[in-house]
């Protein structure tokens, strides 16, 4: 094998091919994000059964989902045996519960808001109906029809809705990570101790022959050009990263306002109150 490569006996992190594959201290992150992930996740779950914790089941729901986002990140750089086929199941179990949790919440935000919009609608016409010279208070209005709108609801209502299948498959994914926890050893003295090597077999970016023994990979991509390892370019695309996007962002923002702001000035007052009561809400804000 060719043992001059320095990064082999590195058990710091391990760099390979011009890229990255594992950082010691990222495995400390990543445990960190673990348990915070079942923190959150279980404060989640508690505020929803406690009737006053509402307001905080909304809160401890986002910790989850950004906790989460920097445990799969920090993920990515942790590697030295790969996944076990069990985890690997586990691990589509909770971006399954991820992805049906967020889907229903915003499909039930949807249903919801529209059923208030209707009946608080409807309330205002009969209200100015009746009296076309009184004072309104829209957002005592609107509060006043969400919680009829959710007092009405059955228990059957209640329980087949996408608020359950929302809870249910968010419960699915905690409990993939609540479990790795108890089944892993969290206190390892983590390194990063292998360094992949070519397979016995030839392929487009090594040539084998029989009777040759396995070879390390370089730890610089040949094929690649030396900018890609430059700081400065390095630096540069990161920032180009950065910059694009915040660019693009502030072009939509200032167009986006421009158009608000000529409407605004094109209609009444009182049809833009009404445009806003009755608008169909968007499922995810």
């Amino acid at each position: 094998m060719n043992s001059t490569n320095p990064y082999v006996s590195e058990l710091s992190y391990t760099y390979v091919n011009s890229k990255i594959m594992c950082i010691r201290e990222m495995f400390y992150f990543h445990v960190v994000c673990a348990y915070l992930i079942s923190i959150t996740g279980i404060g989640a779950m508690v505020t929803r059964l406690w009737a006053g914790g509402r307001p905080y089941h909304h809160i401890f729901g986002r910790l989850y989902l950004i906790v989460m986002f920097l445990a799969m990140g920090s993920a990515l750089v942790i590697t030295n045996h790969g996944m076990p086929v069990p985890i690997l199941f586990s691990f589509l179990w909770l971006l399954a519960g991820l992805t049906v949790g967020i889907l229903t919440i915003g499909f039930h935000r949807m249903k919801f808001e529209k059923q208030v919009h209707d009946a608080a609608g409807a309330k205002l016409i009969e209200m100015a109906a009746k009296s076309p010279m009184s004072k309104l208070d829209l957002d005592m209005l609107i509060k006043q029809t969400r919680g009829q709108v959710a007092g009405k609801k059955s228990f059957t209502e209640r329980l087949f809705s996408y608020k359950t299948a929302h809870g249910i498959s968010m419960g699915v994914s905690l409990w993939q990570m609540v479990g790795r926890i108890f089944f892993s050893d969290q206190v390892q003295n983590f390194e990063c101790i292998t360094y992949p090597a070519y397979k016995l077999a030839s392929n487009p970016h090594h040539t084998y022959r029989p009777g040759d023994v396995a070879e390390f990979l370089p730890a610089e991509n040949p094929d690649g050009s030396p900018l890609t390892r430059s700081v400065g370019v390095i630096a540069a695309f990161s920032v180009g990263n950065l910059l694009g996007p915040l660019l693009i962002g502030i072009a939509i923002a200032v167009w986006v306002a421009y158009r608000e702001d000529n409407r605004r000035k094109t209609k009444p007052k009182e049809a833009e109150a009404t445009e806003a009561l009755v608008r169909p809400p968007s499922p995810f804000t």
